[in-house]
C-alpha cells in the first residue's frame, strides 16, 4: 500500500554533522521556501503516511524534521519531529 518501507528512508540534509538548533534553523528555512515542499500538521502527515499514494520517507534527524515524498509528484511533506510525537489532549465527545 502507500506506507513507506524501511529501505526507502533517505535524508533531507546530506552531510550536516551537528544537531544544534543553530544548524536546524537554516535547513528549516530553506525548505520553507521550496515550491515542492509543504509543512503539514500531524493529522495530515498521518493521513499521507497511511493513504493510497506511494510515499517515500525522507527524514532529516539533524534538523529535527520528518518527511514524506510523493513518488508520483515529487512533492515533499515535512513536519517537525517534536510536533509529530507530542501528545495533545483529546476533546471529550
Amino acid at each position: 500500500m502507500g506506507g513507506p518501507s524501511p529501505k526507502s528512508v533517505e535524508t533531507l540534509n546530506g552531510a550536516h554533522g551537528s544537531s544544534s538548533y543553530a544548524h536546524r534553523k537554516p535547513r528549516r528555512h530553506m525548505l520553507s521556501t521550496e515550491s515542492n515542499c509543504r509543512y503539514v500538521d500531524r493529522d495530515e502527515f498521518c493521513r499521507l503516511l497511511l493513504g493510497f499514494s506511494q510515499m517515500d520517507r525522507v527524514d532529516d534527524p539533524e534538523s529535527g524534521l520528518r518527511g514524506l515524498r510523493d513518488t508520483a509528484t515529487g512533492m515533499l511533506y515535512v513536519i517537525e519531529h517534536d510536533k509529530l510525537t507530542s501528545l495533545r489532549p483529546r476533546m471529550a465527545t
